[in-house]
């Protein structure tokens, strides 16, 4: 039995692994719609930013290499897990889903903020247009 196997056989690797889903559940607390639109524009952008940054990383931890990748011994050696490389790929597309439907969050979210930002602003001038006093001018010749 080659190193390869053995180390599939012991360590039975599964999709997504432990690191993944720590960071998916993680996402899922803190990228809720109603925790983003309690936030400005501008904040919801650098929260978008940081969880970009977040999700590169992520994948960068799931890109082992092309040594790597065809042997899972390598993989293990070096503190990843001992995936395939069609397992490495499964792997990034799950992350890659999983980061669409945050960014879709945060698209939602923007989109509400703005929203309310309009009605405010018009509610404001409706408001300032009503506490006009009303004019009057006679023009008598």
């Amino acid at each position: 039995m080659n190193a390869d196997a053995v180390v599939r056989e012991q360590e039975n690797p599964e999709l997504p692994s432990e690191a993944m889903e720590r960071k998916f559940s993680f996402w899922d607390r803190e990228y809720t719609v109603e925790a983003l639109t309690d936030l400005t524009g501008s904040q919801i952008r650098s929260k978008q930013v940081e969880f970009e940054g977040e999700v590169e990383q992520l994948l960068a931890d799931h890109r082992p290499g092309q040594i790597v990748a065809n042997r899972p011994a390598l993989s293990y050696l070096n503190g990843k897990p001992p995936y395939t490389e069609e397992e490495w790929r499964k792997a990034r597309e799950s992350i890659q889903n999983e980061a669409e439907k945050i960014r879709l969050r945060f698209d939602r979210a923007e989109g509400i903020v703005r929203t309310e930002g309009k009605g405010r602003y018009r509610s404001f001038a409706r408001k300032c247009i009503a506490a006009l006093p009303d004019i009057n001018i006679n023009i008598s010749t």
